[in-house]
Formats: structure tokens, C-alpha cells, sequence
């Protein structure tokens, strides 16, 4: 018997009905096929602009025009797919001529849980979708997913409700527990996708994160309330999940130590005592194999579904109580592989939550560059700073191998410092755990010229591919020393000819820039080998940097990259700059040319305003 009161085959009437004549379960997994079809086409995409990008170097040439003006702008593309494929494919597959029945009704429901399924394969952190494209890509689409799912739902229970009180069947229904389970999940959706919205989930972020949870637990209810309807999904759903927890338990380090190094003095507009610079390492064998591409999350057990890298309360010690009651130092050199952690905590009382963010990168370097001993299993690792508000924390960053770079943990007293200053000293470090999911390959040392350009913390994952370009550049000069010890160090063009003639493989590239942006001075503290000496350290490591300008937007003093040596160019600014005044122009690069920007999404936009015949990738800090 149907919400209409007629009885009849549920499934001979949604053939009938529906506008591609398969059972609901069949339009749901070819909507399955479609979501993922639409994941490898985007794969396939990033593949063909980069073949493009280092092949195709003639500006003139239109396919590369395209496919470069796709690439540096993902959101045309996106559009275009969506109006061109995703919609007109996914509502034949869903839409019905007649919604009197509950079985066509049933049909939007099918859809809602196809995309929720795949949104699930897109936010798991080691899911095979992980090896195709980078985290902020991947987030992007499972957020979308995740919205248009939840609106497929939606619009299964309005119908629903619709007919109910059209046929004065209200309170008969609702009668049925499974009926007040539904009112339940419908309230529960509409909040989940009112609190995605950016500046809502911004303001609610712990309501966001929340239902996320409660959704899941949603999900797993539906097994026994609607199993023989929602199993082939909603299991497979679960499994995904409890997957992606058993990888992370299975991948799971503990830091080896955790060294207090100094205690630095409080900035002269803050009242409260002084924070504390720390350095935690992680040692794990597995850290001689990740690249720079990769991420580092830490967190404290046990380890949330959703939010791997939120920290749950560890002791409520202070950590400055820890450094004044002169608890031991553990300085002994690990065996194993090492990882550097930097954390860095924004202090500021009129700040949003999405600014009070923890991120890891490295505070200078004791390795002998020039040595090739200490090279052999270097690696490096990135960051992607998310949105987090004081009660949840990605932990992101740098690490080396054998002689990693000196990182460190530099805590402010603010109202929202309470994972810094209560949750991490010597006493409870044991219970930090760390993990590095899978990442595509980005081929940025094969770019001719590279221009990083970085906001506030998104110095992060340009330290990370310095280091890589470092161990790149002693490794290219280890080469040539066996022929000429006297020789530069960066390859040129003509000595990466193989016996045959033919270029070889570019190891790194030939021209390095590097921008970075902060609002106030203490900030550049996070990275004291790019601001100090106007990065002279940098271009010593790193061949072919050509300029380091580092911009303290808070202020009207400007920080100037002085003519050196190796050629780099003056570069002055005063106050807030423009974008366009800071990025080198394409007189100053060689092709082809990687333009790589991390920061706040304000910063990444202005970015992709810019005329540069470059390829972007860009890390924004939002999603």
C-alpha cells in the first residue's frame, strides 16, 4: 500500500514512472558511475595540463591557451561540467513524471545517498581518490557533494511531507517510529547543510563538525530501519569510514621527543606572560619515503572519524608551568627517520576562529647541504592549513630525514590558547600521535621557473618544497663534482643533454621566486631563515633564487631583498601591497613557469586575477 493508498508493485510503478525506466537501485549506482567518472575526468584534466604545461611552450598556441586557462581557473571547468554533463545526467536519473507513489518518491532518496556515498570516498584521507588529486581539490568536491546530496533528500521528505498533508495523513505517519526518525534526519540535513555555508560554518563550527557525526550515526540507523532498501549503500558507506580508521590507527607514530628549546619574550602589546618556542619530533621509518606533496596530521587519541587532526584533551598541566618546573629535555638523536614538528598559534582576542590556526613548519636548518652523506633519505612534507576554530587544530609541516631542520612550537597566552598552553608539554606528550596520508605528485621541479607566493602560514608548504629543491640541488651538484669539482652547482640547459643529444629530465628548476605576505611583525617568527637577511640563507640552500621579498602588511616598513651575488633584485614595498607589484614579471621568468600560492582564499583569488603566462596551483586555506 502507497502514502495514496493504492497497492501495486512498488518497483513495476518506478519503471513506469521514472524517466530512465530502471529500478531505483540501478539509477543510484549509475549515479555512483557518474560521481566517480566526474572525479577521473578531473584526474585525467590535471594530467593533460601538466603534459601540456612542460611540452607545449609556445604561447600562441591555442589548445595550450585552453587548456591553461581551464587549469588556472578550475571553477570554469567546473561550471562547464556541471551545466554540460553532471545536472542534465544526474536528473534524467532521478526525476519521476508522477511523485503520487513512494516508490518514485523513494527514487530522490537513492540519488541523495549515491552522492553522500561518494562524498564519503572523497573526504577520507586515505581513500584511492587521494592518489588521483590534492586534499584542497578533493575537499572542494566533497563538499559539494556532500550539499547536493543532502538536497536530494531534502526534497524526498518535503514530497513526502507534502503529500502527507495534502492526503491528511500527518498524523497517521507519524504514528510510525521510522516516520519520527525521518523528521529527525530531515531537521538534522538542513542544519548540516545551513552550517557548510562558509561564513555560517565559520561562526558554528563545533555545530558543523557535530552533525557530521550525528549524520553518521544517521547513516547507520538506516541499515536496520530501511535495511533491504538502503544496505547496498549505506554498508559500503560505513565500511569507508571504518576503513580509513583502521589505515590511520595502522599508520599511526608517536613522537619520540619532545624538546623545550627557549622561552621567547611576549610581544610589547600583549599583557599576559610570554609563550614558549617548542620542538616536538617524530621519529617513524616510513618518513624517509614521503614527498613534498604530502601532509603530516597530529592530533591526540583517540583520533575522531571525521576530524583526525582535532586534539581531545590531554592533561590540564600548562605547558609554561611544565617549562618553569625544569622538566628534563630529551635530546638524543632518534635512529630512525625523524619529523620536525612546528606548531604556531595565533593569538589575537578580536580574531575569528578560522584564524586561530596550528601549523607546522621549520625554523632553520643545522644540515650541512653540501654534505651528500646526510642526504641520502631526505624527504620533505606540506601543509594545507583547513578552517578550525580554538577547540580543533590541523597540525601541518616540514620534515627531513637523518638531519632534519630545528622546528619549533611557538605559543602565545591569548582567550583562545588553550591547546597550546594546556594540552602539550613533556608530561603528556606520549599521547600525540601522527599521520601522512597518500598525495598526487606535483612535478613543480621540472618547471624551467617557479614563483611561490605565500600568506601568513602558507609559508608552510613553500619551506617544505625549498627543502626538496635543497636536496635537489646537492644532489645535481654531487653528479657534476665526479667531472668537475669547480662547476656551478645548478644545472643549466646544455649540461642535461643525454649521449644521444636529447634533453633530459629537468631536475629543478632555474629561476626560484618567493613572496611572503604577513600582517604583523612577530609573525615571522614562523619561518626566521625566509625573513632573516632578506633570505640570504635560502638562496645559498637553493640554486636559482633569484629574490626572496618578505611583506609586513601591519606596518609601513618595508623589508628589502638587497642585489647580492647571485643577481637577486631589489624589491621594496611599503604598507599593504598589490599583488601584481610583488609577483616577478614574465620578462624576469624563463618558461615554462609554475606560479604556486598558499594563504587565505583572498590572497589566492588576487592571484588568479594576475596576467602571467604561468600554471597555478594553488592551497587555499578555506574550502
Amino acid at each position: 500500500m502507497d502514502s495514496h493508498g493504492h497497492s501495486s508493485d512498488p518497483i513495476a510503478r518506478v519503471e513506469k514512472y521514472a524517466l530512465v525506466p530502471v529500478a531505483n537501485s540501478t539509477a543510484s549506482f549509475l549515479v555512483v558511475a557518474l560521481l566517480v567518472l566526474l572525479v577521473i575526468l578531473q584526474w585525467l584534466a590535471r594530467l593533460i595540463a601538466q603534459w601540456v604545461a612542460l611540452n607545449l611552450t609556445s604561447p600562441s598556441s591555442v589548445p595550450r591557451r585552453l587548456v591553461q586557462r581551464l587549469h588556472n581557473h578550475p571553477y570554469l571547468g567546473d561550471l562547464l561540467v556541471a551545466l554540460i554533463l553532471y545536472l542534465p545526467a544526474v536528473l534524467v536519473l532521478s526525476l519521476c513524471h508522477n511523485y503520487d507513489y513512494d516508490a518514485s518518491i523513494n527514487r530522490l532518496a537513492w540519488t541523495g545517498l549515491a552522492h553522500l556515498f561518494v562524498s564519503t570516498l572523497l573526504g577520507t584521507h586515505f581513500s584511492p581518490m587521494a592518489f588521483l588529486l590534492p586534499r584542497s581539490r578533493l575537499m572542494l568536491l566533497h563538499k559539494w557533494t556532500s550539499r547536493l546530496g543532502s538536497l536530494f533528500i531534502l526534497a524526498h521528505m518535503s514530497i513526502h511531507l507534502t503529500n502527507w498533508i495534502q492526503w491528511d495523513f500527518v498524523a497517521e505517519q507519524f504514528q510510525r517510529s521510522s516516520m519520527q526518525f525521518g523528521l529527525a534526519s530531515f531537521i538534522l540535513l538542513g542544519v548540516l547543510v545551513l552550517t557548510s555555508l562558509y561564513p555560517v560554518r565559520m561562526l558554528a563550527y563545533a555545530t558543523f563538525a557535530g552533525v557530521h557525526n550525528l549524520v553518521v550515526l544517521m547513516l547507520s540507523a538506516f541499515v536496520f530501519m530501511h535495511a533491504r532498501d538502503t544496505l547496498s549503500l549505506v554498508l559500503p558507506m560505513i565500511a569507508v569510514f571504518m576503513l580509513n580508521k583502521f589505515l590511520i590507527a595502522m599508520q599511526l607514530v608517536r613522537p619520540a621527543h619532545f624538546v623545550v628549546s627557549r622561552v621567547v619574550d611576549p610581544p610589547s602589546n600583549v599583557k599576559h606572560p610570554g609563550g614558549a618556542v617548542v620542538r616536538l619530533e617524530i621519529a617513524a621509518p616510513h618518513l624517509a619515503n614521503v614527498r613534498p606533496e604530502q601532509q603530516v596530521y597530529i592530533g591526540a587519541k583517540p583520533i575522531s572519524t571525521l576530524h583526525p587532526f582535532t586534539p581531545r584533551a590531554v592533561s590540564p598541566t600548562s605547558l609554561l608551568a611544565c617549562i618553569h618546573s625544569g622538566h628534563p629535555v630529551h635530546a638524543a638523536a632518534p635512529a630512525t627517520p625523524t619529523a620536525n614538528v612546528h606548531l604556531t598559534h595565533r593569538a589575537a582576542a578580536s580574531s575569528r576562529p578560522h584564524m586561530h590556526l596550528h601549523s607546522l613548519t621549520h625554523q632553520g636548518s643545522n644540515t650541512d647541504l653540501t654534505s651528500t652523506a646526510s642526504l641520502a633519505s631526505t624527504a620533505s612534507l606540506t601543509s594545507s592549513p583547513v578552517d578550525t576554530n580554538p577547540s580543533t587544530t590541523l597540525l601541518l609541516g616540514t620534515a627531513s630525514a637523518d638531519h632534519p631542520p630545528t622546528l619549533t612550537l611557538l605559543a602565545r597566552h591569548s582567550p583562545f590558547a588553550g591547546f597550546t598552553t594546556s594540552k602539550l608539554c613533556p608530561t603528556n606528550a606520549h599521547r600525540l600521535v601522527a599521520f601522512i596520508p597518500p598525495a598526487p605528485r606535483l612535478p613543480l621541479p621540472q618547471f624551467t621557473s617557479v614563483v611561490f607566493i605565500a600568506g601568513g602560514i602558507g609559508i608552510t608548504p613553500v619551506l617544505a618544497w625549498l627543502d626538496h629543491l635543497a636536496k635537489l640541488n646537492v644532489d645535481g651538484a654531487t653528479r657534476k663534482r665526479g667531472s668537475s669539482s669547480s662547476r656551478s652547482m645548478t644545472l643549466d640547459r646544455a649540461e642535461m643533454q643525454d649521449g644521444a643529444g636529447h634533453e633530459a629530465a629537468r631536475l629543478m628548476p632555474e629561476i626560484v621566486h618567493v613572496v611572503w605576505i604577513v600582517s604583523r611583525e612577530d609573525e615571522l617568527s614562523m619561518a626566521p631563515e625566509i625573513a632573516a637577511a632578506e633570505g640570504a640563507a635560502v638562496r645559498a640552500k637553493v640554486g636559482g633564487v633569484q629574490s626572496v621579498t618578505v611583506v609586513v602588511t601591519g606596518s609601513k616598513s618595508a623589508r628589502r631583498d638587497p642585489v647580492g651575488e647571485e643577481g637577486a633584485r631589489a624589491r621594496t614595498h611599503s604598507g599593504r601591497p598589490s599583488v601584481e607589484e610583488l609577483v616577478p614579471k614574465m620578462e624576469d621568468l624563463k618558461g615554462p613557469v609554475m606560479g604556486f600560492a598558499v594563504g587565505p582564499r583572498s590572497l589566492v583569488e588576487d592571484v588568479r586575477k594576475l596576467d602571467r603566462d604561468w600554471w597555478l596551483h594553488v592551497e587555499p586555506f578555506t574550502w
